[in-house]
Order: C-alpha cells, then sequence, then structure tokens
C-alpha cells in the first residue's frame, strides 16, 4: 500500500495474528484509519452443516462513477454487515452507502496507495458448504454476489489485469513460472450447482465450448500453444498485438474438458 498498491479489507479482518493475539494499534483496521469496526449481524458457524447462520440480505448505493458495470443499487445477497468508524484525522471517501446511510465501503489513501473497506463479506454470498454425496445443493454462487466481487477487483486494480480470459462456462487462473505465462482454463459448465438435488446424483457433464478469447497486457508476447488431453498434439495459436494489447482467439471446440495455453514471454 504505501508503495501505491491496494489492499481490499473486509468487515473485522486483521485484528489478530496467526496465533490469535490481538494486534491492537497494529492491525489491519488501524493501519487502514479506521478506530474500529463494529459487527451488526452475530458471526455463527454451523459446524454440522457446515455453513455460517444469520446471513442476512442487504442493499447498498454506489456513489456516482464508482463500479460503473454495476446497477447503482446493488442487492447483496445474504452476508455479514459491520460498521466502520474512520479516526477523527483519517482522510476518506465514502464510495457506496447502505441503506440507512452508513458507509457500505470506504477508500482510505495511504502512502502512495489506498485501503478498500468493504461493509459486509462478499465471499459469504457465494460460499458453498462442505457436502457429502448424500448432501441436498443449497442455492449458491449467486450472479450478483460474483458480480460484486469482480467489481471491487477492478476497483481495487485500479488497471486492467494481465491476463483476462473472456469466455462461457469456464474456471480459469493464470500464474508466471521459468519466463512463461500459463492460462488454465476447466469446463465446469456441466458441474454448476443445482439445488434441491442430492449431491451424489449430479452427473458430470462438458458441454460444448464456443470460442474463447485471451487477452494479455505483456510486452514482447507472439507465441503461445495450447496444450490439452482432449487433442492429440499441443496446438498453435496466433497473437494479435493491438494498442499494446494481445488477443489469443482459441477455436470453438478446442477442448473438451480442460486445457492449459503455455505464453512465451521475453527475459
Amino acid at each position: 500500500v504505501q508503495r501505491g498498491g491496494t489492499a481490499v479489507v473486509t468487515g473485522l479482518a486483521g485484528r489478530y495474528d496467526r496465533f490469535g493475539f490481538a494486534l491492537g494499534e497494529h492491525s489491519l483496521i488501524r493501519r487502514a484509519g479506521l478506530r474500529g469496526v463494529h459487527r451488526r449481524d452475530p458471526m455463527v458457524f454451523n459446524r454440522y452443516q457446515g455453513k455460517p447462520e444469520g446471513l442476512r440480505a442487504q442493499v447498498i448505493d454506489l456513489a456516482a462513477g464508482v463500479m460503473p458495470e454495476l446497477p447503482r443499487q446493488v442487492a447483496v445477497p445474504p452476508t455479514y454487515r459491520f460498521d466502520a468508524v474512520p479516526l477523527n484525522e483519517t482522510v476518506h471517501e465514502v464510495l457506496a452507502t447502505f441503506a440507512d446511510g452508513a458507509p457500505a465501503i470506504l477508500s482510505l489513501p495511504s502512502g502512495k496507495g489506498r485501503y478498500l473497506w468493504i461493509g459486509v463479506l462478499p465471499g459469504a454470498a457465494v460460499a458453498q458448504r462442505r457436502m457429502d454425496a448424500n448432501a441436498i445443493e443449497d442455492d449458491c454462487l449467486s450472479p450478483a454476489g460474483l458480480d460484486l466481487i469482480q467489481a471491487l477487483v477492478r476497483l481495487g486494480a485500479r488497471e486492467p489485469p494481465p491476463v483476462h480470459v473472456e469466455g462461457q462456462g469456464l474456471l480459469s487462473s493464470a500464474w508466471r513460472r521459468d519466463g512463461r505465462i500459463w492460462i488454465r482454463m476447466v469446463n465446469v459448465g456441466g458441474a454448476m450447482p443445482q439445488p434441491g438435488r442430492r449431491v451424489g446424483d449430479l452427473t458430470v457433464t462438458y458441454p460444448p465450448l464456443e470460442r474463447i478469447t485471451l487477452h494479455l497486457r505483456l510486452p514482447g508476447v507472439d507465441t503461445a500453444t495450447l496444450l490439452t488431453p482432449d487433442a492429440e498434439a499441443p496446438r498453435g495459436l496466433t497473437v494479435q498485438t493491438r494498442d499494446g494489447v494481445q488477443t489469443i482467439d482459441i477455436p470453438a471446440g478446442a477442448f473438451r474438458r480442460f486445457a492449459v495455453v503455455r505464453v512465451e514471454v521475453p527475459r
């Protein structure tokens, strides 16, 4: 943060060290410039059912220009709510409020960067409880919750991500190793939760995938290869560059289950 980064802080994060001792003045909350954070809801985890209890839906109103990809009023799926109290000397900007006017998202400058404090736990809105074969599936992976998380990531990053995967029915991740960028994609379109059904009754399928487009912001990239067990040999991919952005198109049906794209990055 001091060198220009952004830390996203949700709820009461960062009050204790790894041994459970209170950090006091050195807590993440104090570093962010907050006097304290108060729970509005009791936080209870039912270890027998493997999920939190007492979650409530929340409505937050976004300030003008904040996360423009979302509607101005966001209905957050059931989660916990927190209220923050900034220190008197803390300069801060309210980016969103709850229905009662209390801050829901705060921007707190620090050094060359900033802290983003979020008054809900977005992850609780899309968390899937532990389940065995006889468990009945819940309605999780809420689109509204996922959209909010994605928008918060963009808000925190300030700049477009260096790797963006555009495609439907995919779970993707990217990492750098040995001078290469590796982009892993899994076809999860046929494994989505089906509320009301036994987990053990779910038959995993792999729906056909449409064209996938990779957007990279990595200077000098000109070579990419698709690797998948669904094909007999690696497949070279064309890299097109325009305005500093590399685009790689993966044709529809190039893989069925999962694939990895290997991108050569000049050292």
